[in-house]
């Protein structure tokens, strides 16, 4: 075998095992685009958003400061979002993340990856959201959510997460009651009764929450 024949083995022989070592490593569900359904004047719209996000993007110095900066990759982050390219909407989303951390870029970047059936990435930004933002009820009630349609959580593992929610939240009501509704969800109307009250405790200006307890507290005569 002449020596171009050794190198065209090597370069075949090289090209596989990146492609395996490729295919073994991403998760298989993973979908990188989709092709939207539009109507001609609404591909049209986000065609134009796509085009001025990428100008704000171009026009970027180094002068221009980093909420700036993060808020115009976020922007064309949902441009290609938009358009089904989800696979370069994450990687604005994940630089606007790291330049400017803020809860919309969060809640936005998790469910870009829930819509990518990335589960496991989408519950690591959920995460770091709330390592930042631990009193925010939209990215705790993202995560339990996640943990109990895709992770398959138990009962053990959701209450688990409940109270690590309740107690790193200083027990927000909104949470409190999604917690009392669970309870009431595995038909445990005293535990749940005790959880309304709480959030009853912490938002007595909430009607709604002083309605449950008294509906409850008739049930369980």
């Amino acid at each position: 075998m002449n020596n171009s024949k050794i190198i065209a083995a090597i370069l075949v022989g090289t090209a596989i095992l990146i492609f395996f070592l490729v295919y073994i490593s991403e998760p298989k569900n993973i979908i990188n685009r989709i092709e939207p359904s539009f109507v001609p004047e609404q591909r049209a719209v986000f065609e134009q958003q796509l085009k001025d996000a990428q100008k704000n993007i171009d026009a970027i110095t180094k002068e221009t400061p980093n909420v700036e900066q993060a808020t115009r990759y976020s922007l064309l982050a949902r441009a290609y979002s938009n358009l089904g390219d989800y696979q370069e909407a994450r990687r604005w989303f994940e630089k606007a993340v790291k330049i400017k951390r803020n809860i919309p870029v969060y809640l936005e970047y998790y469910n870009l990856l829930t819509a990518m059936h990335d589960f496991e990435a989408a519950r690591d930004v959920a995460r770091a959201g709330l390592a930042i933002y631990p009193l925010n009820f939209d990215i705790w009630q993202s995560l339990i959510a996640l943990s109990r349609s895709q992770f398959e959580a138990n009962d053990t593992e959701i209450t688990s997460l409940y109270l690590e929610a309740l107690a790193k939240s200083e027990s927000q009501p909104e949470l409190l009651a999604d917690f009392a509704r669970y309870q009431e969800e595995l038909g445990r109307p005293e535990e749940a009764l005790k959880y309304w009250r709480a959030a009853v405790i912490r938002a007595p200006q909430v009607a709604f929450y002083q309605q449950q307890v008294e509906r409850l507290e008739i049930q369980l005569k």
